[in-house]
C-alpha cells in the first residue's frame, strides 16, 4: 500500500481527499444486496452504497478528521472522483462523513453530531403493543411502523425505536442562527437594562456558561435509552453480528421509557417481565 506522504495532492477548504482501501473490504451478494464485509471480521458488514475509504488529506477548515483515518462515505455525496499517477482517489466535504471504522476491533465509531443505534426487538415490541406478552412476528419489528402513506397507500416513511450504543460529540446547532439557552439568557438580560451599566457579576456569568455551552453541548439523550428515529433518515450497517444504524442527531426525534411502559403493564396484569 503507498503510504499517504506520497500523494502529491492537497485537500483544500472543507473537502477531503480519500482512497478506496479494497484490501480491507470483500463484496458479498447477500439477500439484502451486495454488502462489504471486512476481510477480518465477516460478521461486520455495510451496504454497498457505503464504503471505508483512508483519508489522504483534510482542507484547512476540517478539523474532526485526520489523514489515516479510515471513514464510512456515502458515495451519494462524493463530490468528485479522480486518477493521479494512475490511482483512483476522491473527494467529498466534511460534512459527508458519518462515522469512523477501527480496523482492529472492528467498531464502528460515531463521528461529530451523529448517534449509532442497534436494533432491540423486545424492547420495541413493549413499545409498540404496550405488553410483552404478545407474539409479534419479528418481521414486523424488522421492518418498522409505517410513518406515513403515498396518495397510493403505499409505505412513504419507516419508524423504528432502537436502542443507543454510542453518541458522537455535539458541535452543530439543532437550526442556522440557533441560540443556546445561555445565549438567549444573555441577550435578554442586556437589553433588559437601561442606560450604561458596567458589567456585573451576573452579567459575566452568563458570559462564561455561553462559552462553557459553546465549547461542550451536552446530548439529552444517553446510551441506552430507547430512540424514535425514521429508517430513511438513517444508515444501515452491521457491526459484530448486530444490525446498527448511524443517524444524525437530529433526526433522533424522541425517547421511549420502555422500562415505565413494561412496569405499568405489569402492575395492571398486561404483562410479564422479559426473560
Amino acid at each position: 500500500m503507498k503510504p499517504l506522504s506520497s500523494y502529491k495532492t492537497r485537500a483544500t477548504g472543507v473537502n477531503v481527499i480519500l482512497r478506496p482501501r479494497e484490501d480491507l473490504f470483500s463484496e458479498v451478494d447477500r439477500d439484502t444486496g451486495i454488502e462489504l464485509v471486512p476481510l477480518a471480521n465477516s460478521v461486520t458488514s455495510v451496504p454497498d452504497n457505503i464504503a471505508c475509504c483512508e483519508i489522504v488529506s483534510v482542507g484547512e477548515q476540517v478539523t474532526h478528521l485526520k489523514p489515516g483515518a479510515l471513514a464510512f462515505i456515502d458515495f451519494f455525496w462524493c463530490k468528485q472522483g479522480f486518477i493521479l499517477e494512475r490511482g483512483e482517489l476522491y473527494i467529498c466535504g466534511a460534512d459527508a462523513f458519518v462515522a469512523l471504522f477501527d480496523e482492529k476491533t472492528g467498531d464502528i465509531l460515531p463521528l461529530d453530531n451523529y448517534v449509532v443505534t442497534r436494533r432491540a426487538l423486545d424492547r420495541f415490541k413493549v413499545a409498540w403493543f404496550g405488553t410483552d406478552v404478545l407474539e409479534v412476528p419479528r418481521y414486523l419489528l424488522t421492518d418498522g411502523i409505517p410513518g406515513g402513506k403515498t396518495s397510493t397507500g403505499e409505505r412513504a416513511t419507516t419508524v423504528l425505536y432502537e436502542e443507543i450504543v454510542r453518541i458522537g460529540k455535539l458541535t452543530g446547532r439543532p437550526a442556522p442562527g440557533h441560540m443556546l439557552p445561555a445565549e438567549r439568557e444573555l441577550l435578554d438580560d442586556l437589553t433588559s437594562r437601561t442606560g450604561w451599566i458596567a458589567m456585573d457579576t451576573t452579567t459575566n456569568r452568563l458570559i462564561d456558561r455561553v462559552h462553557e455551552q459553546r465549547a461542550a453541548r451536552k446530548p439529552d439523550i444517553a446510551v441506552g435509552e430507547l430512540v424514535v428515529l425514521s429508517a430513511d433518515l438513517s444508515q444501515r450497517v452491521r457491526c459484530k453480528g448486530e444490525f446498527w444504524r448511524i443517524t444524525h442527531y437530529d433526526h433522533v426525534l424522541g425517547t421511549i421509557d420502555d422500562g415505565a411502559v413494561l412496569a405499568d403493564a405489569i402492575e395492571r396484569g398486561r404483562a410479564r417481565m422479559i426473560a
